[in-house]
């Protein structure tokens, strides 16, 4: 009969000081916690699986590593940080480099047994739960690596039950180096070039003297995700590698902008990006926030050592006695905490609305009046109060997913899937035989209402996408009935489900049934353009480059309240630094500062012969047809108004652009 092999391995083995007469749901949060740190903690995660074995010990794990000691002492020290510090019931954790043997279970798992078992177990019974304690074999084994052989303290001889002397040994906690600063790393997992970028960092900063923290080893979930916010807002500098991928990252995007509200809270982080690739501007949200920011230069790998260097001195130097103040790119969605977002009384009554749970929050508003920015601020208010969101944006929706009821309520499943964090699969539960609308609401009282008891909202931005499609009608019947048995109480479980819709087309022109219409119950809202007093503390965000009543005048004749317009043209005096009658000289022109938005308005309406007709005619001066194309024209912010009797241009330059286009030699 062969004799099972031995080999050596390096044992890490915990228990939980006082565990046994613990409740049993106490016992049960313990014993998650600690699992959850095991699959966290990176020297497990970086393991073939053959090379680290997880073992059950009742009270506590035993991490049998087959490969070097420091593997084994640096999940230690995670256990200990993670898990140990702080913690009412005590961690121990001992350690022992020994013999053992690989065998099968009773369950038909692998298990060790052997001295080396069982002398981890002897260290780990002195310990205390304040430090980590070896045996002095591990701590031999431990000297001979440069990081870790000044750490270690001679705790003296104890003895087992059996009078068998042992010498134990403690760590001593880490000094950090005088110049030592936290960082943190974002940026985009499993994307190249990143990655080379990434390793790069977190091998080569912490010989720089810096403590490094990177997720790449974590376990997405709950305590990944508060790891990250933590590690982020604690940290002197925020290094964010910046590519075309990580530009459109959902999550770099949240990291980042998590950064940017800290550092306006108290200073800090430093913010230092790393443009991946080419030396150019980078789309997406990200990039737009990036831009302003100086930063460093990654074409490849010959720049490896020209960006440490960079990194090295852009974290050592002393900072700038004043922070200049920083631009944003104007155009789409604002960042939550951008200091340009001007507060109209909406916002306070959309966020009102919200936190009330109302069931169904309406804003209406013209195209680019800002109604999108609202909704993101007004959404992370309500998340911040304990209530679910889930974002929906049609924009963001392609012409398949949208080509049948079916296939629309099924994207929109998965994004519930995905946002709320929920397990299972939302097309496991749909059924041909009933219709789209019953499968849906089915998807969420099964999945969603039933397994998260909290408030939710689900908000809807442009709307304005469903109108034209022929399953409309049914769509808006179902959120109204949602109303309806809330209002009747038939079912208390929609008492905690809100949908809020932007839209900007009049939902009248579209629904005929006004009884299965959600446009007219709930709460109303309509975005208005800025005011003249809401123009004026936009012009001191920027620095007044108006100078004085006579420049806001001026500012308001070219673009009236129209807050797109404004921020452009905020930004434009700023950044060229030139007056506002400098910006009016080609304020209509094709190739001027708003000649983009410009150009959009005039294809727009090419492409609809009948609305290009109704604008000629108004600016000949003869009155608009029908409300229906008042409405219309409205919506797609081109006028202001009431109705067709009042209606006029929104700003000056529309006038001026569209006459020279529509009108030439008049």
């Amino acid at each position: 009969m062969n004799r099972p092999a031995t080999e050596t391995a390096h044992v890490l083995m915990t228990d939980r000081v006082g565990y046994s007469p613990l409740p049993i749901e106490e016992k049960a949060r313990l014993d998650r916690e600690l699992l959850e740190a095991v699959k966290n903690c990176p020297a497990v995660a970086r393991q073939e699986p053959e090379k680290c074995l997880k073992l059950d010990s009742g009270d506590g794990v035993s991490l049998v590593f087959f490969g070097e000691p420091t593997d084994a002492i640096e999940a230690a020290v995670f256990l200990h940080e993670t898990v140990a510090t702080g913690a009412t019931v005590k961690l121990r954790i001992g350690l022992h480099s020994g013999l053992v043997t690989r065998r099968e279970d009773a369950n038909g798992k692998v298990n060790v047994s052997g001295p080396g078992i069982e002398w981890a177990q002897r260290a780990m019974a002195c310990a205390d739960g304040t430090r980590i304690v070896m045996t002095d074999y591990f701590a031999v084994n431990l000297r001979a690596f440069a990081a870790w052989k000044d750490r270690l303290e001679n705790l003296g001889e104890h003895r087992t039950k059996h009078d068998e002397p042992f010498r134990l040994f403690g760590l001593l906690p880490q000094e950090a180096p005088a110049n030592s600063e936290s960082l943190a790393i974002v940026y985009r997992r499993k994307a190249q070039p990143d990655d080379h970028v990434v390793e790069l960092l977190e091998k080569q900063m912490p010989e720089l003297g810096f403590r490094v923290f990177i997720d790449r080893h974590l376990t997405i979930g709950v305590q990944w995700a508060q790891a990250i916010e933590r590690e982020i807002r604690g940290a002197d500098a925020v290094i964010v590698v910046l590519s075309e991928k990580s530009a459109v990252s959902e999550i770099v995007l949240f990291e980042l902008q998590t950064a940017i509200d800290q550092f306006q809270q108290t200073g800090k982080p430093k913010i230092l990006p790393i443009r991946v690739g080419a030396d150019e501007p980078v789309d997406g949200d990200a990039g737009a926030l990036l831009n302003p920011y100086h930063y460093a230069l990654w074409r490849g790998p010959e720049d490896d050592e020209t960006l440490l260097h960079a990194l090295h001195k852009a974290l050592t130097s002393q900072p700038e006695s004043k922070a200049e103040p920083r631009l944003e790119r104007v155009g789409g969605a604002m960042p939550p905490d951008s200091p340009f977002y001007v507060t109209r009384p909406t916002d306070q009554e959309f966020v009102q609305a919200l936190l009330e749970r109302d069931s169904i929050v309406l804003v209406k508003g013209a195209r680019q009046i800002g109604k999108t920015s609202l909704m993101a601020r007004s959404l992370r208010t309500a998340s911040e109060k304990g209530i679910r969101v889930v974002w929906t944006d049609l924009q963001s929706f392609g012409r398949s997913q949208m080509e049948s009821d079916e296939k629309l309520y099924l994207a929109i499943a998965a994004e519930f899937v995905e946002q709320l964090q929920l397990e299972g699969d939302p097309f496991g539960s749909w059924r041909p035989l009933f219709g789209a609308n019953t499968n849906f609401e089915r998807f969420l009282h099964a999945q969603v209402l039933s397994k998260i008891q909290d408030p939710i909202i689900w908000a809807i931005d442009e709307v304005d996408r469903l109108f034209s499609l022929p399953f409309s009608g049914d769509f808006f019947g179902m959120v109204r009935s949602w109303h309806n048995r809330r209002a009747a109480r038939a079912e208390e479980t929609w008492a905690r489900f809100t949908v809020a819709l932007a839209y900007a087309t009049e939902a009248h022109l579209f629904i005929s049934d006004l009884n299965q219409s959600p446009f007219n119950v709930g709460t109303r809202l309509e975005l208005a353009d800025f005011s003249a007093s809401q123009v004026a503390d936009l012009n001191e965000r920027y620095g007044e480059p108006l100078r004085d009543d006579g420049d806001l005048q001026e500012l308001t004749r070219l673009v009236g309240g129209q807050p797109y317009l404004c921020r452009r043209a905020l930004d434009e005096m700023v950044r060229r630094k030139i007056t506002v009658q400098g910006l009016a000289l080609s304020a209509s022109q094709d190739e001027g500062p708003f000649g983009d938005h410009l150009r959009r308005l005039l294809v727009a309406l090419s492409s609809d012969q009948g609305m290009l007709g109704e604008v000629k005619g108004f600016l000949e001066g003869r009155p608009l047809s029908s409300e229906e194309a008042f409405y219309r024209l409205r919506s797609g912010g081109l006028l202001a108004g009431s109705t067709r009797l009042d209606a006029r241009l929104r700003c000056g330059i529309y006038g001026d652009y569209l006459r020279g286009h529509l009108l030439p030699g008049t």
